[in-house]
């Protein structure tokens, strides 16, 4: 899902900016390609 060199580059960001943008990609890319369905109560 992400490339070596993306990886390279996270790797040498400070820690919040490291943890921000992966999860940012990761939520881009399940909005774009997951199909999920949530059924049932809420807790």
């Amino acid at each position: 899902m992400l490339s070596a060199t993306a990886v390279k580059f996270i790797n040498i960001l400070p820690g919040k900016l490291a943890r921000y943008i992966p999860k940012k990609i990761v939520d881009k890319y399940l909005k774009k390609y997951a199909n999920i369905h949530i059924e049932g109560e809420k807790n």
